[in-house]
């Protein structure tokens, strides 16, 4: 099977979706369209934009 590595950005709408309640929504939607988050990890951008004139952090992935 084929996986694909994507950055996404989001963030609530209102203030009754906490930060926690939206990997959990994330999950059930991609459930919704036959696929599966296999991991869904916050990403700390500032420093890293701060050192490349604000364009996004890259994601790295950990040895297999």
């Amino acid at each position: 099977m084929v996986s694909k590595v994507f950055r996404i950005e989001l963030e609530p709408i209102n203030d009754f979706i906490t930060m926690e309640g939206l990997e959990a929504k994330i999950k059930r939607i991609a459930g919704g369209v036959g696929l599966r988050v296999i991991s869904a990890l916050p990403v700390d951008e500032t420093a890293e934009q701060s050192e490349s004139d604000n364009l996004p952090a890259e994601i790295k992935e950990s040895p297999a």
